[in-house]
């Protein structure tokens, strides 16, 4: 989260999307899904939001939505690259 804000606010690449692809991967290879991804966006947001600045808390959670979205759409990628591996065996 912070990550991305430092990427919109001064206009520098953190690779962010890849950042986000290897978490998924991770999530991936844990055999977690979706919910998994719910619940750790979640706990991030309610962790970063604690005791800051009620801007910066909003931040955090609009932000934090895409970027749920984003590992979201990458843990989708990595199913269906396993699936279309399993399937051509």
């Amino acid at each position: 989260l912070d990550l991305l804000l430092d990427q919109k606010t001064y206009k520098v690449d953190h690779k962010i999307s890849e950042r986000l692809r290897d978490i998924a991967n991770e999530i991936g290879f844990l055999r977690g899904g979706p919910r998994d991804v719910v619940e750790l966006h979640s706990a991030a947001v309610k962790n970063k939001t604690r005791g800051v600045p009620r801007q910066k808390a909003k931040a955090y959670f609009t932000e934090g939505k895409f970027l749920a979205f984003g590992v979201l759409g990458h843990l989708t990628s990595f199913y269906r690259n396993r699936s279309i591996f399993v399937s051509s065996r």
